[in-house]
């Protein structure tokens, strides 16, 4: 065999599965059903999905949602639209995520959740280069908790292995720890894993960040504002720095839903 041939061989063996894992449920306390709430005439998480597809370092995208019966809409959906999906845990959405990532052998998990519609398939992409480019265990722009920082509600991702994730279920034991798949990284882990938080730097003309994620019946009032002008003047994947450029121009829309304050993980 040509020893080019050899060598892509070899090249394509080592490379890792790159999985977007995106974590929906019907339950939400705050606003049940949200994650197929629609919005000009698709569901939020199948606007997701489409954001995320436009993607180039993403290999397969995967919907976490859980084994109850509520959720069987959530498999309908993804059924319907030919999008890999996975049930497992609903309390304990760590488990989840990595009986996911067991079950479709991804090797890079890329962590979404269902209620973020706005993620942008640049911010993915920058988070996985930095992630490869410096050998990191743990990416991510959420500001390792601090929510007074740069980052916009929304466009948080978080790039971690699953070998990684898989040591830590044994020490996440507590609430917050199974309810946040990554949060272990961060916060107890920071001392055993080398971590990078990276900021996007895009502000509004205030200095401050828009709410970009969907809790409360505001926020869904908010996004479907901003949405259809957006999708209209740049279609389906506009960018973060679109949604601020507008959001400068139309800054009453940011009285919608700006007083609600983001729930933090306990300790």
């Amino acid at each position: 065999m040509d020893i080019t041939i050899v060598f892509l061989v070899e090249k394509l063996l080592m490379t890792e599965e790159v999985h977007a894992i995106v974590e929906a449920r019907m339950s939400s306390t705050r606003l049940p059903g949200k994650v197929l709430y629609k919005i000009y005439d698709k569901s939020v998480l199948e606007l997701i999905v489409d954001r995320i597809k436009k993607s180039k370092k993403i290999n397969k995208i995967i919907i976490a949602t859980t084994t109850k019966e509520k959720d069987d809409r959530i498999v309908r959906f993804c059924l319907k639209n030919n999008i890999n999906f996975f049930r497992g845990s609903e309390s304990n959405v760590t488990k989840r995520v990595y009986d996911c990532a067991k079950k479709f052998n991804s090797k890079i998990i890329v962590q979404l959740t269902g209620d973020n519609p706005f993620i942008d398939h640049r911010i993915i992409d920058k988070a996985l280069k930095i992630f490869k480019d410096n050998n990191y265990d743990f990416v991510t722009n959420n500001c390792f908790g601090n929510y007074t920082e740069k980052t916009a509600n929304g466009m948080t991702v978080s790039i971690f292995k699953r070998k990684h994730l898989k040591q830590n279920l044994k020490y996440c034991t507590s609430k917050p720890l199974k309810e946040h798949s990554s949060l272990y990284f961060y916060r107890e882990g920071k001392r055993k894993y080398n971590i990078k938080n990276f900021n996007l730097n895009i502000n509004l003309s205030n200095g401050k960040k828009p709410r970009l994620t969907l809790d409360y019946r505001e926020d869904f009032e908010f996004i479907k504002k901003i949405y259809y002008p957006l999708i209209n003047k740049y279609g389906i994947h506009f960018s973060y720095k679109d949604i601020i450029n507008f959001l400068n121009n139309h800054k009453k829309l940011l009285n919608i839903n700006s007083f609600i304050k983001q729930k933090k993980p306990s300790h």
